[in-house]
């Protein structure tokens, strides 16, 4: 099934009626543009449902789009971008994720909340794989692009015993790879014994790096992609206080200039999907220098479809 794309016309009004209400929680803003937004119906690919994605990941090598989702499918998708507008987005194929023996895998055992592409910028287009982690576990793992999990990562330390995670359902929610401190990751919210609004990222180097979302609020850690300039890009969300809209933000957080015992610089903005207002945002990955998809969770407004939103960043 086709996607549905929104009527320009409705993102000006959106925006300044959104960030006229959000303004004041944000004690520094970052320039963001959501430049086009496509809503893809629920559908089926050889009997698996395109739904529920909790994460995406661009391969520049190869030109395509991956997804995962609740259920362990990774769903390739065709998508090109003609100037600011969306102009390709079609789901090709759906794979199960299988063990190392090639059995399918139960997402009651393995539940995926997010991915990051390996070997999708080195100039070979058929030689990506995946970074998966799951919130059960908690655990992540390598997987190849035909489905097949390849290895595990060392999960770190402090993120291993689900005992110390605020709930069952706030274990760990995003990764990405980075090129000094290899995989970097967090739960979806602080652990248990955490100050509920400084958030903590977890590198596979053995360092760990603070963050405050006290000009925000108690949000929740959805994604997370490193920039060409080694900054980290983190996507997150808080309920607003009727409880009746999801707000997402974006984050940029440059670890490089984090200093020790005090939370590292954050540069913040919302983001305001015109039309779309409960969209539970749950990956994003950039495209081309400076743009970003954004992808949401399926169920909006008690309809089962996919919001993607084109946005654009200033200099980050």
């Amino acid at each position: 099934m086709l996607p549905i794309r929104l009527p320009r016309h409705t993102f000006a009004a959106a925006m300044v009626s959104f960030v006229a209400t959000t303004a004041t929680l944000l004690a520094d803003t970052l320039q963001v543009d959501v430049l086009d937004v496509v809503i893809l119906p629920e559908t089926r690919l050889v009997g698996i449902k395109v739904s529920e994605i909790s994460g995406i990941a661009w391969d520049a090598d190869a030109g395509v789009l991956w997804a995962v989702t609740d259920k362990a499918r990774l769903i390739r998708f065709q998508l090109s971008i003609d100037g600011d507008r969306i102009a390709t987005f079609q789901a090709e194929t759906a794979i199960a994720l299988t063990d190392t023996a090639g059995t399918k895998i139960d997402n009651d055992f393995f539940n995926p909340e997010g991915m990051a592409i390996i070997n999708g910028s080195d100039g070979d287009p058929a030689n990506a794989e995946f970074a998966i982690v799951s919130e059960l576990g908690p655990a992540i793992a390598r997987f190849s692009t035909s489905g097949k999990w390849l290895a595990d990562f060392e999960v770190p330390a402090p993120l291993r015993d689900p005992a110390r995670q605020k709930s069952e359902g706030d274990g760990l929610e995003a990764l990405t790879v980075h090129p000094v401190h290899g995989l970097v990751t967090l739960p979806e919210e602080p652990l248990l014994d955490a100050p509920r609004r400084i958030h903590t990222l977890f590198a596979g180097d053995g360092t760990s790096y603070q963050f405050s979302t006290e000009a925000v609020g108690n949000t929740s850690v959805k994604a997370l992609e490193t920039l060409s300039n080694g900054r980290i890009l983190l996507l997150d969300r808080m309920r607003s206080e009727d409880k009746l809209r999801l707000l997402p933000f974006l984050s940029i957080i440059d670890l490089a200039a984090c200093k020790p015992d005090a939370p590292c610089p954050v540069v913040t903005a919302p983001v305001m999907v015109p039309g779309v207002t409960d969209a539970d945002f749950e990956g994003i990955t950039e495209v081309s220098p400076g743009r970003f998809l954004m992808i949401s969770d399926d169920e909006i407004n008690g309809d089962k479809r996919t919001v993607i939103a084109l946005v654009a960043l200033g200099e980050v």
